[in-house]
């Protein structure tokens, strides 16, 4: 997770927070559903693309488990100088906002409200930890972890692929493909392990885990390389421990059957 010791809460459902009406709203109510938080702000040069981006993500991915949490805040020259009610009135009248919008929070300072606290303790920004601007967002996983922060510049539709690979959505989500690398002599095995991403679909197919062998047709040294490949549908469904298991079969699988003559 990577919270400090001063921030006890290990997820952002152990939180309770404030509407914009004052009315305390337990987070538990957002397990299962993936999260962009975000502080917002009416009168922001950010504001209209922003806001606009953030609408259409909504609208796009809400019936699929997306859910977004916006934070008023007037700390960056005063960019946010109304009532809770009026910045949640302003995004909803102007930008159609249907997501939450929640009581003004201080993200910075001594009065940080403790949900930023976690939030910036789980993933520092760039020159520290504190929040350098509106629209700063944070994106959180089914369990309440944070799983990336992104700075204002970073505009919400360039998240929307971190979006549909957390959210598991058939055909759209990322192909990560892991790799390994074995060469077998005579009395050992070397390994070499490679992890690299491509972009991509799986048509509508979901935890899908294929093992492939193939052999090299070159020898090195009396030593034929075999290379193992797994893909899964999104990077976060292979556990390390998956990892660890389909390597110890590879090097099992070269042990019995390799006899460096083929």
């Amino acid at each position: 997770m990577g919270t400090s010791s001063s921030v006890p809460q290990n997820s952002l459902h152990d939180f309770t927070i404030k509407d914009s009406k004052g009315n305390f709203v337990n987070l538990n109510i957002y397990e299962g559903k993936v999260l962009l938080v975000v502080n917002v702000a009416s009168k922001c040069g950010f504001t209209n693309s922003n806001y606009t981006q953030l609408t259409e993500l909504y609208t796009k991915y809400k019936d699929k488990g997306f859910e977004i949490l916006a934070f008023p805040c007037n700390q960056f020259l005063n960019q946010e100088p109304g009532s809770s009610q009026e910045a949640e009135q302003f995004a909803c009248t102007i930008f159609k906002a249907e997501y939450p919008i929640f009581q003004k929070v201080k993200v910075n300072g001594p009065d940080t409200a403790p949900v930023y606290e976690f939030l910036k303790a789980s993933k520092g920004g760039c020159c520290g930890s504190s929040i350098k601007w509106n629209f700063t967002k944070f994106l959180v996983d089914k369990h309440g972890h944070v799983i990336k922060r992104y700075g204002t510049a970073t505009s919400p539709l360039a998240i929307e692929c971190a979006i549909q690979s957390w959210l598991y959505i058939p055909g759209v989500n990322r192909i990560i493909c892991y790799a390994v690398e074995l060469c077998c002599g005579p009395c050992a095995v070397s390994l070499r392990f490679v992890n690299f991403v491509s972009s991509g679909s799986l048509c509508n197919l979901l935890s899908v885990f294929e093992v492939i062998l193939s052999s090299n047709s070159s020898d090195c040294d009396g030593t034929r390389p075999f290379t193992v490949v797994f893909v899964v549908d999104s990077w976060h469904d292979v556990e390390f421990r998956r990892i660890l298991a389909i390597i110890l079969f590879a090097v099992v699988h070269l042990l019995l059957y390799h006899d460096g003559s083929h």
